[in-house]
């Protein structure tokens, strides 16, 4: 009955890395709270109509008002009820919801800042006179979506040797692909996220 009312959950994140040197050391915390959340969520979910039966039941025995309704105004006790069950949804199961989209969102945020961080040491190893955190902006503000949707495909220290190769061709006048979007490294920008996270990744702000 309460199922069909409960919106869908958004597990949608904003993968992009935020240019920040503190690589996070507190990802496993995280998901471990993360996966805490989700049984609760599941838990919540599969008990709804009993826990609301409990729930409308104390509130009827709370409020003599609603007794009254149920005697007098059949219509006004059944708007009351309905109002009953989204006033429960709201409170133990949107907001759980909530809770877990933004934790997945944040581990997937540490995540990617994460895998950026050890790519941009390697990348400076070999390319110390270039800030990959320029490249980043660079990617975001001058290479078009559908080129950009490609480049997450690779892995962060291959995207960011991919986008110079673009920023160098650019300054030389010249207009190439790099060589590395003809094929995808294993260990991608979007792996364990998802290939509709992925295709936002690097999306404009």
């Amino acid at each position: 009955m309460l199922d069909k009312d409960i919106p869908q959950e958004d597990q949608q994140a904003q993968n992009i890395p935020n240019n920040s040197d503190n690589a996070s050391d507190d990802i496993d915390t995280d998901s471990q709270a993360l996966e805490q959340l989700q049984k609760e969520l599941e838990e919540a979910q599969a008990n709804v109509n009993k826990n609301f039966s409990d729930y409308a039941s104390a509130r009827l025995e709370d409020s003599p008002e609603l007794e009254e309704l149920f005697f007098n105004d059949k219509k006004e006790f059944i708007n009351a009820l309905l109002q009953l069950q989204q006033n429960f949804i709201d409170e133990n199961i949107n907001s759980k919801r909530q809770k877990v989209s933004e934790l997945h969102n944040s581990v997937m945020n540490k995540k990617i800042n994460s895998q950026y961080q050890k790519a941009k040491n390697q990348f400076l190893q070999d390319n110390p006179n270039d800030n990959p955190d320029e490249l980043i902006s660079f990617a975001k503000d001058n290479i078009p979506p559908k080129q950009l949707n490609e480049l997450t495909q690779l892995s962060p220290l291959e995207f960011l040797k991919a986008v110079k190769k673009i920023r160098d061709s650019n300054t030389s006048g010249q207009d190439s692909i790099p060589q590395e979007l003809e094929g995808t490294p294993g260990d991608s920008m979007a792996s364990g996220i998802g290939s509709r996270n992925a295709r936002s990744a690097f999306s404009r702000d």
